[in-house]
C-alpha cells in the first residue's frame, strides 16, 4: 500500500496516512535504515509495533523524498528531525500511521481507530466543563476529537507532567466529519491558543493541532 491520505496543509505543512497492508520485509525494501534506526527497530518485541515504526518512516519518505531524514527522540520521546529545521508528529492505530511534519509551526498529530469503549473513560481526560459541552449528539465521535486534540497538544509541548482534564482545554464545538476547532495549553509556564483540525476517516479519526 502508500499513502491514502497526502495533503500540504500550508506553504511550510504536510501530512501523510498510511493504510498498512504490507508485511515487515515490505516495509523494510522501502527504506534504507541508518545503523542508529536498526537498533531501535530491533529493539522492537511485537511485530505490529514494527509495521508502526516502518510505516511513519515510509510516510516521511513519501513527504520528504529529497531529503536524507533521521529521526531522533528526546527524554519525553519527543521526535525531531536530525539537523534539519522541521517540526514533526508521529501516530498510529491499529492498521494506520500518519505523519505532520512543518517547517514553520510547532505540530503534533494523533490517529485512533473509534470504539464505543470511550464513553467510560471520558472522565480521565476531559474537565467537567467539556463533558458538559459535549452534549447529546455524536457523543463517542466528539469523545475521539477530544482525545486526539489533546494527545496533539500534548505533543506539541513535549515536556510530559501534563494532567490532559487540568491543563489541556478545548473549545465548545458542533460536531461534522472534517472541521476546525480551538484548544489551550494552560500551564505555568505557558497559556496558549492552537488551532486543531480533525477528519473522520473510515472508522479512524484523525486530529492535528498547529500553532
Amino acid at each position: 500500500m502508500s499513502l491514502s491520505l497526502k495533503k500540504n496543509i500550508d506553504n511550510y505543512t504536510r501530512l501523510g496516512v498510511w493504510d498498512i497492508q504490507e508485511s515487515l520485509d515490505d516495509l523494510l525494501l522501502k527504506i534504507n535504515l541508518t545503523t542508529y534506526e536498526k537498533e531501535i527497530y530491533n529493539s522492537f518485541n511485537h511485530d505490529l509495533r514494527k509495521l508502526h515504526w516502518l510505516s511513519a518512516r515510509a510516510i516521511i519518505k513519501e513527504l520528504l523524498p529529497h531529503e536524507n531524514i533521521e529521526i531522533i527522540y528526546n527524554s519525553n520521546d519527543k521526535p525531531f528531525i536530525k539537523n534539519k529545521k522541521y517540526n514533526i508528529s508521529i501516530s498510529h492505530s491499529y492498521k494506520k500511521a500518519a505523519v505532520i511534519i512543518s517547517k514553520k509551526y510547532h505540530v503534533g498529530i494523533d490517529i485512533e481507530k473509534m470504539q464505543h469503549k470511550i464513553e467510560k473513560l471520558k472522565e480521565k481526560f476531559l474537565s467537567e466543563k467539556e463533558i458538559y459541552d459535549i452534549g447529546k449528539e455524536n457523543i463517542y465521535r466528539k469523545l475521539y476529537i477530544y482525545w486526539g486534540a489533546k494527545e496533539s497538544l500534548f505533543k506539541i509541548y513535549g515536556k510530559g507532567n501534563i494532567i490532559f482534564a487540568e491543563n489541556l482545554f478545548i473549545e465548545p464545538f458542533e460536531y461534522k466529519e472534517k472541521g476546525q476547532i480551538s484548544g489551550h495549553i494552560i500551564l505555568n509556564d505557558l497559556k496558549k491558543k492552537y488551532r486543531i483540525f480533525y477528519e473522520a476517516i473510515d472508522d479512524y479519526m484523525l486530529v492535528y493541532a498547529m500553532e
